[in-house]
């Protein structure tokens, strides 16, 4: 038995290149971002509108804010949205990176960049779901009573 063979493992994402680190962050990251923002503008809204000094100034909430929490919400929603189709187009472009093996779940996920692209698709579709429950929220119950 001869010991010529040599083995060599590749890289587990040799098309890492392709996706650079700012557009894997911002797919990560972004959906993230404006799901707090969102939290943070329309709470602080809501209370400027319903908050005691405005009870005791005005009879009615300030009509502005009624237009304005939609507008956060979906601004939001459109943000994730797009971070999330943005991390499915970062996994379609790397997803054949190792052509030889068989491309099963589990390797789905190997590298870096893939993993990230999984995990950014995940968080976008949670968020999607948490965004959507705070902008049915906005609809469905009135302004002082979030």
């Amino acid at each position: 038995m001869s010991n010529d063979a040599t083995f060599e493992i590749g890289h587990p994402a040799p098309d890492r290149g392709r996706i650079g680190p700012g557009l894997l962050a911002l797919s990560l990251l972004a959906g993230p971002v404006a799901w707090s923002l969102q939290l943070l503008l329309i709470y602080g809204f809501a209370s400027y509108a319903c908050g005691p000094a405005a009870t005791q100034t005005a009879a009615s909430p300030a009509g502005w804010v009624q237009w304005v929490l939609p507008l956060v919400n979906l601004a939001a929603l459109a943000a994730v949205a797009l971070a999330t189709l943005l991390s499915f187009r970062n996994l379609r472009h790397t997803r054949e990176e190792h052509e030889d093996q068989s491309g099963g779940m589990m390797d789905a996920g190997e590298g870096r960049t893939r993993f990230l692209s999984i995990w950014g698709i995940w968080i976008g579709l949670l968020l999607l779901v948490a965004i959507a429950f705070n902008t049915l929220a906005v609809f469905w119950v009135g302004l002082c009573e979030l």
